[in-house]
């Protein structure tokens, strides 16, 4: 899986043929994490710059319903990371956006079971790749016994490698150089956010919002090799050489030689170098996607507090962060459901900025908060 950062919507092509990929069916799947175990749920947190102690401190008990030390929500990304691209050999697969839906929060200790399947196929015209395949997957999540945790349906790209280089699409892109003033701004925003969690933080309730309101922003980064390299490890398993090269003469995986060292070389390594970025068509090495719409899952469940569930995360990638890039995440409350004796459901609209301002993501959430009085509603 590569970087975000194709076109949706706009450029929605005719829907493929029965030659252009496998038929709907299940999907062979690698899991990284299997089981919650404490110390990949506070490492993973942590990747993602997470300080929320429901997610990184395993003595973490919160007097308002029960909340206790659990997996992020995106945890789930560790265990597969839905980006599976099949039938179609050389190409990439790009992440593009998924949307979630969650039954339940994962229980730390946990087994968890994957069942991966091709929901949807079509073929589009990419301004980054050209014709270029688009392929729904869905994985589901479930306890040992079955039970529902959650569902990710992602939108992911297949890219030809020739084609994005050829296509040239970032050919105007700059690396962003910061000022004293920009850098400070975002330690702030940072800072504000770790003293938040050192607070005890009360329950939010449904009664308390309203449509309008904003969520305060939180940032990431600017994106560095380091972080780049702790995610890409805690959600993914890694390859070793002689599992690349199996992989790269069964044709069961798109390589290239290096330019500078003259030896194969998957495209992933475009999460960290810049050289391997460029062979896809990207201007510099990226990020991969699941750590931006893991952070805007950050925002919702850092303002929905100790007594809230999200209960469902839906997030389009528009564009890629490139290494040095900066995610602000901005969140207005949209409006709110008709609530039920004890709880009511809100939708929030979500956002990621980049440094100078440009739109990079853009979603939604729905969270169920908590009625301050329970039974109060007629």
């Amino acid at each position: 899986v590569m970087s975000a950062g194709a076109e949706v919507a706009p450029e929605a092509g005719p829907e493929a043929g029965p030659d252009a990929g496998p038929a709907p069916g299940l999907l062979e799947h690698e899991r990284h994490n299997s089981r919650a175990d404490s110390a990949s749920i506070r490492f993973w947190a942590r990747t993602i710059g997470d300080r929320n102690p429901r997610y990184v401190s395993p003595s973490y008990v919160c007097g308002y319903g029960g909340g206790r030390f659990q997996p992020h929500p995106c945890w789930l990304y560790s265990v597969h990371d839905t980006c599976i691209g099949t039938g179609h050999p050389g190409t990439v697969p790009v992440l593009a956006g998924t949307a979630w839906a969650f039954a339940r929060a994962v229980r730390p200790g946990q087994e968890i079971v994957t069942v991966a399947r091709l929901a949807g196929q079509r073929i589009v015209e990419g301004r980054f790749g050209g014709p270029t395949p688009v392929q729904q997957i869905e994985v589901s999540y479930a306890g040992p016994d079955g039970d529902p945790i959650a569902t990710a349906a992602s939108t992911v790209f297949l890219v030809n490698p020739e084609r994005a280089r050829q296509r040239g699409k970032f050919a105007g892109w700059k690396r962003w150089r910061y000022t004293p003033e920009q850098l400070a701004l975002i330690e702030q925003t940072a800072d504000a956010e770790s003293a938040d969690y050192a607070r005890a933080t009360p329950p939010r309730y449904w009664d308390e919002v309203s449509a309008g309101q904003a969520l305060t922003p939180i940032v990431r980064g600017p994106l560095t090799s380091e972080e780049l390299t702790l995610f890409i490890g805690a959600t993914r398993p890694a390859r070793s050489a002689e599992a690349f090269t199996a992989d790269r003469l069964a044709a069961r995986t798109a390589s290239f030689v290096h330019p500078r060292t003259g030896v194969y070389e998957t495209y992933e390594a475009g999460f960290v170098d810049d050289e391997s970025a460029r062979q896809l068509g990207f201007p510099a090495a990226h990020d991969p996607g699941t750590d931006r719409i893991s952070y805007l899952a950050s925002l919702v469940t850092g303002w929905m507090g100790p007594a809230g569930e999200l209960r469902a995360l839906d997030v389009r990638l528009t564009e890629p962060h490139m290494m040095g890039d900066t995610s602000w995440c901005h969140g207005r409350v949209r409006e709110l459901g008709r609530p039920s004796a004890r709880s009511g459901y809100v939708i929030v609209d979500l956002e990621i900025v980049n440094q100078a301002g440009h739109p990079t993501a853009a979603g939604h959430a729905v969270v169920e908060l908590p009625l301050r009085q329970a039974g109060q509603l007629r």
